[in-house]
Order: C-alpha cells, then sequence, then structure tokens
C-alpha cells in the first residue's frame, strides 16, 4: 500500500518550498492531534510530514540546507517522542513554516 502522500500526486517535480509548506501542514496537524492526545493521528501526520520531508531531503539542495532539513527532522520527531530534547515550543515550529506557506501560495 502507498503512502496517502503519493496518493495525493505530490512527487518531487514541486519546489522545496511548497514541499516545506506541505510539511509545516502535517506538523499543525499533528501538533493539534497531539493536544487532543490521539495517538493514531499523531501518527499518521508524522509520517505524512516525515514522507514530505524526506522527498525534499532527496531534491538538489546545499549541503547547509540539507543539514537544517536533517535537524528539523529530529525536532519534528521530538515533539512526539522526546518533547524535552530541543525544548522547541509548538508555536515556534508553527512559526518556522509560516514564511514557507505564504512563499508558496504566493507562487503557485
Amino acid at each position: 500500500m502507498g503512502s496517502d502522500i503519493a496518493t495525493l500526486g505530490i512527487n518531487n517535480n514541486y519546489s522545496l518550498s511548497f514541499l516545506l509548506a506541505n510539511v509545516g501542514a502535517e506538523v499543525e496537524r499533528m501538533l493539534n492531534w497531539l493536544q487532543k492526545r490521539d495517538e493514531e493521528q499523531v501518527g499518521r501526520s508524522l509520517a505524512r510530514a516525515l514522507d514530505l520531508l524526506d522527498r525534499a531531503l532527496a531534491l538538489n539542495i546545499s549541503p547547509g540546507a540539507r543539514r537544517e532539513l536533517f535537524r528539523l527532522h529530529e525536532v519534528i520527531c521530538g515533539q512526539v517522542y522526546n518533547p524535552t530534547l530541543y525544548n522547541v515550543a509548538p508555536e515556534t515550529l508553527s512559526k518556522y513554516f509560516l514564511p514557507f506557506a505564504l512563499f508558496s501560495r504566493k507562487h503557485s
């Protein structure tokens, strides 16, 4: 069975900003489900976010951007599995993704 993202037709023909905007949307869902303590939905949102992040990592990006995305991967997982590891507030994580969403929307 393919991932939800593959079913939606999201592929690597999209820009980094588009992919990160969608990672942000999934992270928002994940944070919402975390607050509601729905582990099943948290897992689904996390899986979709990480799938999109993997697609972003597959793009031809600079080493610095690649390092940032790997750290982002750790921070996102940390929100679920060890929230005190990086001590990143959910609001901070949400703010990180906002410019990507705005840019992607403006250039779509």
